[in-house]
């Protein structure tokens, strides 16, 4: 309901006791939100849920049960608002930035975006967790990079491929004026691999901004990057526990068009991460709980800004590992045919299946499918590249190596039955197997 508040009752003081408010209807904090619409001064806008209404599980991510592509330049089912409805976001000329106390939620929102980003065949997606973290993991064979860890040479890393894209920026803008368009749509994206969409994840990016060393410039880079990136096909995503202007440069903020702010400690963070004045207005998170050991609180709940047309409560899909494991083998599927070829004029060399699969497991005991799959495309993208599942299955069955299931049940190649494979294979040939001793 909407109510024009009578002299003396800004809505500002309603939102101030919303404790008291939701009390006194008989609901959670998250169960009411009273804020102030942009251009109805005086007006308390209230939405009120059904008791429990916002507790328990979201139903399951609608593309769980699709096999086709995604698409970049479309928006992706990120989560349902207060209402029960269904959330896209886009990726196409959108930046993201979260924040949100340790067990919030905050990756499960990311990760939902990344597995949205990696169905679309033509993404390349590069994840830093500026921490020891395996979140990402599961993604690993689909994703451009993964880098984990606080120390300097992944900092760096990271610093470096911000750059890269910043400099890259330039050979795609020759790139568009070449196919005459304005900006980077799906049909010139699939024929030129110099405008294939690019995603960047900077998980606990404060270990970024806040580097001695590097975080001046990071933020001076990001600043430039989003501010020049947006019809590139460019997307950053950045999340860190604690918005303030060290962890999260408020020049950086202020160009990151979708916000999203988890269970938060203060006004002060709140309005770091949704803008100033938010909290005031009713636009706020501080009254989410993050999960602890007593219970599940509001995790994977935020308010966001710039995802949907109006800000408000996002509950965001949760993929369980084996689900992220799924969707990336889907990927892979998907990728293959779409990884750039080489080119050049020389005839192809004779390629050796068998040699190439025990060079990609050289210092491995084992290798997923699909991990072997994406590094066989990676070794070999002219012969391999096209390559699905069921290629590498019968090429595996052709050589006599059996596909495995590891403990997490997964599909595997094991180090030791690919060298039986060799041995049985040159001894058939009359290689000398023992000459080496």
């Amino acid at each position: 309901m909407q109510l024009v508040m009578p002299k003396g009752v800004p809505v500002e003081e309603i939102v101030k006791r919303k404790t008291v408010f939701a009390h006194n209807l008989v609901r959670l904090p998250v169960e009411v939100w009273p804020s102030e619409p942009k251009g109805q001064p005086g007006v308390l806008d209230l939405w009120v849920a059904d008791q429990g209404a916002l507790s328990g599980p979201v139903e399951p991510w609608p593309l769980l049960d699709t096999d086709g592509p995604t698409d970049y330049f479309a928006g992706l089912p990120v989560g349902i608002n207060i209402r029960g409805e269904i959330v896209r976001a886009l990726l196409f000329e959108k930046n993201y930035a979260a924040a949100g106390v340790m067990g919030s939620g905050k990756s499960s929102l990311f990760i939902t975006l990344v597995a949205g980003a990696i169905l679309d065949p033509l993404v390349e997606v590069d994840v830093f967790v500026l921490a020891e973290n395996a979140d990402y993991e599961p993604m690993k064979p689909r994703l451009r990079t993964l880098r984990t860890g606080a120390d300097p040479d992944t900092v760096k890393a990271c610093l470096d491929t911000l750059r890269e894209l910043y400099t890259d920026l330039d050979a795609r803008g020759k790139a568009l004026r070449e196919h005459g368009e304005r900006k980077v749509n799906r049909k010139i994206a699939a024929k030129d691999t110099r405008l294939r969409p690019r995603v960047v994840v900077i998980d606990e990016c404060q270990a970024l901004f806040m580097h001695e060393e590097y975080g001046e410039e990071a933020a001076d880079v990001v600043t430039k990057l989003i501010s020049a990136a947006r019809k590139y096909a460019v997307t950053l995503l950045f999340a860190t526990p604690e918005a303030s202007t060290a962890s999260l440069p408020r020049k950086v903020t202020a160009v990151t068009s979708c916000k999203a702010c988890f269970a938060i400690g203060d006004q002060q963070s709140n309005d770091a991460i949704l803008g100033t004045g938010s909290y005031k207005a009713g636009i706020s998170a501080v009254s989410l709980d993050p999960a602890t050991d007593e219970g599940p609180g509001d995790v994977g709940t935020a308010m966001v800004r710039g995802i949907m047309a109006q800000p408000g409560l996002l509950r965001s899909f949760y993929l369980t590992p084996a689900e992220v494991t799924e969707v990336t083998d889907r990927a892979m599927d998907l990728r293959h045919g779409h990884v750039p070829t080489t080119t050049g004029d020389d005839a192809p060399e004779e390629v050796d299946f068998l040699t190439d699969l025990n060079s990609v497991l050289t210092g491995r005991k084992h290798l997923r499918t699909a991990e072997a799959l994406n590094a066989l495309a990676a070794l070999r993208p002219d012969h391999y590249g096209k390559w699905t599942s069921k290629t590498l299955a019968a090429a595996l069955a052709e050589v006599g190596v059996p596909i495995v299931k590891r403990d997490s049940g997964q599909s595997a190649v094991d180090t030791n039955d690919v060298a039986e494979a060799v041995t049985m294979r040159d001894r058939d040939a009359g290689v000398d197997t023992d000459e080496e001793s």
